[in-house]
């Protein structure tokens, strides 16, 4: 893995995104897509934006504020066709406009009620990050600590091990995510590294679930680089569901739902290489949410039924390419929508705050 490599097995803390310093963009893509950059809708003050600025307000939980700035409204009509993966199929999705949700229909984890942000107080300081992870039921959670071997053992109670593609290509005892724990992580080589799980990790028809990992790229560029992916091709056409990174207009880290060659995703618009993000996708049954460092980044409504996929759920690729290229950690699957105050919680936890 070279220098960087030697890096990751030696560091003795993670980089965390909000320690860059970046300003959130909001942008539209992809002709036939109905898309929203929540940064544009999330009722968010500066000071709730502050985990992905860089302020010093990481700790505080999001807190309702004047939205984004109206005049970037018109990004939502901005078109292009490089928001799907390479499937080897003609981009022919039926063109659509862009349907943009209103406030009332985010994941706002400043409401009040079941979704409300827990104060720091609410969050207990001996709760270990894989015990509150195991509390909210996933249906599998890896958290990448193997020394050797090809198994990732799932730590959930459904034995759901998942089985690493290459022993050369996936480097073991990088330096974890989590705040003073000292479970490894994984360094994907981009080219060869893929782990593949149980292809009943599906959620056909409107099933809700939730796809969460801490991931640090290594590389942020114009390739795709799944962080989760189940790709299908039937006779109705490409579908999937999946987390990628990729640097293009507008976009950088995108959650997506193909249907019949219909593509609905939710994106944020400006990630960093070098730096761990923690990412939670969440579909709820009509909206899909994406979360960054605990916060709601990007959202759109998607209320169409997906046929099951009899194929591996892939963490690091799509099964066939789109290698990421980085190091995963900590990585779950859930058969329920995560709320916003449970997905800052784990945010919170992780860091050790």
């Amino acid at each position: 893995m070279g220098d960087w490599g030697a890096s990751e097995l030696t560091s003795t803390r993670p980089v965390f995104e909000e320690e860059k310093s970046y300003t959130p963009k909001m942008g539209c893509f992809r002709r036939g897509i109905s898309v929203v950059w929540a940064v544009s809708m999330l009722p968010l003050s500066c000071a709730a934006l502050s985990g992905l600025t860089g302020g010093d307000s990481t700790d505080s939980p999001p807190v309702s504020g004047a939205g984004a700035n109206a005049g970037d409204a018109s990004a939502a009509d901005a078109k292009s066709d490089d928001a799907k993966p390479n499937d080897g199929r003609p981009d022919d999705a039926k063109p659509g406009d862009a349907n943009v949700p209103t406030e009332s229909g985010m994941a706002d984890a400043g409401d009040a009620g079941t979704d409300a942000a827990p104060d720091a107080a609410a969050v207990d300081a001996a709760l270990t990050y894989r015990a509150r992870v195991l509390a909210d039921q996933p249906l599998a959670y890896w958290r990448f600590g193997e020394a050797s071997g090809l198994t990732a053992r799932d730590e959930s109670p459904n034995h759901n091990d998942a089985v690493y593609a290459s022993s050369s290509g996936c480097t073991r005892g990088a330096v974890g995510a989590i705040a003073n724990d000292n479970d490894t992580a994984v360094i994907f080589d981009g080219t060869t590294c893929d782990v593949s799980a149980s292809e009943s990790l599906d959620f056909p028809g409107r099933a809700p679930f939730t796809l969460e990992a801490w991931a640090k790229p290594r590389i942020y560029d114009s390739t795709y680089r799944m962080v989760f992916g189940k790709p299908w091709v039937n006779s109705d056409g490409y579908q999937q569901f999946g987390v990628f990174f990729r640097q293009a207009i507008g976009h950088g880290l995108v959650f997506e739902r193909n249907v019949n060659d219909g593509q609905d995703v939710a994106a944020f618009a400006n990630p960093q290489a070098g730096a761990f993000v923690h990412v939670v996708a969440v579909y709820d049954g009509s909206q899909m949410v994406l979360y960054v460092n605990g916060i709601g980044a990007g959202a759109a409504p998607d209320s169409r039924s997906q046929v099951y996929k009899p194929v591996p759920l892939h963490v690091g690729s799509n099964g066939l390419e789109n290698y990421f290229d980085g190091v995963l950690d900590e990585v779950a699957v859930y058969g329920t929508a995560l709320s916003a105050g449970t997905v800052l919680d784990h945010y919170s936890v992780g860091r050790g705050n």
